[in-house]
């Protein structure tokens, strides 16, 4: 799935800043000879399994176990899994964050730093964002919605999974909107990075850490809400976004590249 030249360039990166193991649990779907009404079927999961293989054979820290959506309804429930293709990272605090689909293009790198994120257990935040989500005190769902062709949707990914590290009341989940089209439209998301905060607020576009936390706080603590400044988007061509038809290495963005 990934080009031998960037397994190499993403071998040295795990090499050189791997320190903890870090476990990846893969959510797939096989699919029916028959069709079944209600059910989607994963367009991708061949695709993001094998991606997450080639990660793993790079590094022994990196541990993949791959599951069944249903077969272990106990594991599901427990790991939140709603649909496919999930994957589910846990460091050494067992915290778990879930990407939904597969990280190609401009969602690869921020795979690879949420990985060395984990495995460091060190989310790198500004201060005044970690001390943002010292506040929290109850749990809170974050989901942002994001595009492997948006520019913008890295930094989000990379800033929503670094809360989770940073604080065990946030449960991040990131979205890749084309796969899930009609979940995208349940939030009737228009553009890229959209953030969903507990199904109480959102906001479009990519913003500072200090306001994404900022967002939390807020939608957790107050009976109001302020709209936060609009940051930058990538606009969405829905209907008319035609599905990707293969996806292949030459997607990846390798960090530092």
């Amino acid at each position: 799935m990934i080009p031998l030249a960037e397994l190499d360039q993403v071998k040295a990166i795990f090499a050189e800043r791997l320190q903890q193991p870090v476990k990846l649990d893969f959510f797939t779907q096989k699919p029916l000879a028959m069709l079944v009404p209600g059910r989607e079927e994963c367009r991708f999961c061949n695709d993001a399994q094998a991606l997450l293989e080639d990660l793993a054979r790079v590094s022994s820290l990196l541990r993949l176990t791959v599951h069944e959506r249903g077969a272990d309804k106990a594991l599901d429930t427990r790991l939140g899994i709603e649909r496919v293709p999930a994957t589910v990272i846990r460091g050494v605090l067992n915290r778990p964050i879930t990407f939904y689909g597969i990280p190609i293009s401009y969602l690869f790198a921020p795979l690879v730093e949420t990985l060395l994120l984990m495995s460091q257990n060190k989310a790198q935040l500004p201060p005044r964002a970690a001390k943002l989500l010292k506040r929290l005190h109850q749990p809170v769902r974050v989901r942002v919605f994001v595009s492997p062709e948006s520019e913008y949707c890295g930094p989000m990914m990379t800033a929503a999974f670094a809360f989770a590290v940073e604080s065990k009341q946030v449960r991040a989940e990131v979205i890749e909107i084309a796969e899930f089209p009609r979940l995208a439209d349940r939030y009737a998301v228009q553009q890229v990075p959209f953030t969903v905060i507990e199904d109480r607020a959102g906001f479009p576009g990519l913003v500072e850490p200090e306001v994404f936390a900022e967002q939390i706080v807020k939608a957790t603590t107050s009976r109001t809400l302020t709209a936060p400044p609009r940051g930058e988007a990538t606009p969405l061509a829905w209907p008319e976004q035609a599905p990707r038809k293969n996806v292949r290495p030459s997607g990846l963005i390798i960090p530092g590249r």
